[in-house]
């Protein structure tokens, strides 16, 4: 979740986020979106973090398969 998306993932890729993400650098952003109220944002974060990476995979392909989202 994040107001600026770009500095957010510059962050993480310069090992500067989360320490996770210190261990394994992103190698690209595969989807972002937008929510209309910070409690949507945070469940719809706490929904894809439960999700298996399969399935994170298949919602974000999905998800870049509809041109109203980017």
């Amino acid at each position: 979740m994040a107001k600026d998306v770009a500095y957010r993932y510059r962050k993480h890729t310069e090992g500067r986020g989360a320490l996770y993400t210190k261990l394994n650098p992103p190698e690209r952003l595969l989807a972002k979106t937008l929510c209309a109220t910070r409690l949507e944002a945070t469940r719809l974060e706490r929904t894809l973090k439960s999700m298996s990476s399969l399935d994170k995979r298949r919602w974000a392909l999905r998800l870049s398969e509809n041109p109203k989202i980017r």
